[in-house]
């Protein structure tokens, strides 16, 4: 497994560690600075791909509990990462994939 890493984030984003790879991420970064992307655009870019590959972890349950087929999400900490992220907040993004 990788070391964990920071994810570049800006000063009012989550920093939140996640195990990635460090050569890719610089070569990811320096990527997107060639085509002329500021180093705020960077750190966006970067954040929204690590909250859809962190979308790409959610697992979901139907709950019986309701009339109509609903899903609810079962490991309810990844929604809270997805949702610091995208600077939602954690229940919109849930009722939002629900």
């Amino acid at each position: 497994m990788a070391p964990l890493e920071s994810l570049p984030t800006s000063s009012s984003s989550p920093t939140i560690t996640s195990p990635i790879r460090p050569n890719t991420n610089i070569s990811l970064k320096m990527a997107l600075k060639s085509v002329g992307l500021s180093k705020r655009h960077v750190a966006q870019t970067c954040q929204l791909v690590a909250a859809i590959l962190h979308l790409g972890n959610m697992e979901f349950t139907i709950d019986c509990g309701r009339d109509v087929d609903a899903a609810v999400v079962r490991n309810v900490d990844v929604p809270d990462i997805v949702a610091k992220f995208l600077g939602v907040q954690p229940s919109a993004l849930e009722t939002t994939l629900a």
